[in-house]
């Protein structure tokens, strides 16, 4: 399937129809962050993503915990 899918991805990007380099792993990525910053849970998104694992919603989502990190150190320069 990651064979067809890639190749997929491919005959789209040469169509112009997606940026350069969208990979499956890169959608799934993005997929997981955009139910994370919605109000869904690790374990939801894991579920979403058709894992098992409550683990794996946690792994595509951790650069979302790291954002509201930094947003809020920024808000926090700002009030100061």
């Amino acid at each position: 399937m990651r064979a067809t899918v890639s190749h997929w991805l491919r005959e789209k990007e040469r169509g112009g129809l997606i940026g350069a380099g969208t990979t499956l792993h890169g959608l799934r990525v993005s997929y997981a962050a955009w139910w994370k910053r919605n109000g869904a849970t690790n374990a939801e998104i894991a579920e979403l993503l058709g894992d098992r694992s409550q683990r794996m919603g946690t792994h595509y989502t951790r650069h979302v915990s790291r954002e509201d990190n930094v947003v809020r150190a920024f808000k926090r320069l700002k009030q100061d």
